[in-house]
């Protein structure tokens, strides 16, 4: 974003709301108000951070809402599990090194590291895959399925727009060796 002229910097957060560093995200100002642009959080748009007012961006099922707090800002972002909300709370700023390093240390233990997570926003809602479970989100129901392995595959080329060579079962073995998933 900075390099497309935005004024924008690297923070440090928590996920879960724990006392480390355990997630980075993206702030931005734009005029007076600065934003989160955070995938990770699941919202279709950047949240607004204006101090001293609490913020939501709603999508289809999924509503991502920012607190301000002294120590620092709270932001709740729900999971394609029914009922499970995740604290995320900014911290501080980070710079590319730090970031980096961060990012080297997370490699090793991460809850992406054992299934396939994927996640797409439509017109009506969300899609998530995670590793052979599809749940589909929108503002008046959520559906969970497990599906065999070919369904989850030809979805993810198909709905999420992942590469057709996923398909392949050659592909499919290095990437379960590769992240340990096992279906």
């Amino acid at each position: 974003l900075a390099g497309l002229g935005f004024d924008a910097g690297l923070h440090a957060a928590s996920m879960w709301d724990l006392d480390e560093d355990n997630h980075g995200t993206t702030l931005v100002t734009v005029g007076a108000t600065r934003y989160m642009v955070d995938s990770s959080v699941l919202s279709d748009a950047p949240v607004p951070l204006v101090e001293g007012q609490s913020a939501e961006v709603a999508h289809g099922g999924y509503v991502v809402r920012a607190t301000p707090d002294p120590g620092g800002w709270l932001v709740r972002f729900p999971t394609a599990q029914e009922g499970i909300v995740v604290p995320c709370r900014l911290r501080h700023p980070m710079d590319h090194t730090a970031t980096v390093d961060a990012y080297e240390r997370s490699r090793a233990v991460s809850p992406f590291n054992d299934d396939i997570t994927a996640r797409v926003n439509d017109r009506d809602g969300v899609w998530v895959v995670r590793g052979r479970t599809i749940t589909r989100v929108t503002a008046g129901e959520r559906t969970t399925r497990e599906a065999p392995d070919t369904e989850v595959d030809d979805f993810l080329v198909d709905e999420i727009g992942y590469i057709p060579q996923l398909r392949s079962e050659e592909h499919t073995s290095e990437l379960q060796s590769q992240f340990r998933i096992s279906y």
